[in-house]
């Protein structure tokens, strides 16, 4: 299994699903399946007139070996490129 299939199979499923662009950020395998962490930046328009800077929210993406999405979660939101001990 290729790393860029997997990736195209999140970026695919975010696109059609969420009707949101989304960066993968890791890929992983855990237990019997693929963990794709993956980015989507919150729209410009609605953070700046509420005052925030560019904010994102951070997905955890199941995937199977057919390349199926099984399952995802919202992660966190945070300001984009905050670290973690902001």
């Amino acid at each position: 299994m290729k790393i860029s299939e997997l990736a195209n199979s999140a970026i695919d499923f975010f696109e059609k699903v969420i009707k949101q662009n989304c960066r993968v950020l890791s890929i992983m395998p855990k237990d019997n399946e693929w963990v794709a962490v993956c980015e989507v930046c919150i729209d410009p328009d609605y953070t700046v007139k509420r005052g925030m800077s560019d904010v994102v929210e951070v997905y955890e993406v199941h995937i199977n070996d057919a390349l199926e999405i099984v399952g995802f979660s919202l992660k966190e939101t945070k300001r984009k490129a905050a670290l973690d001990n902001e």
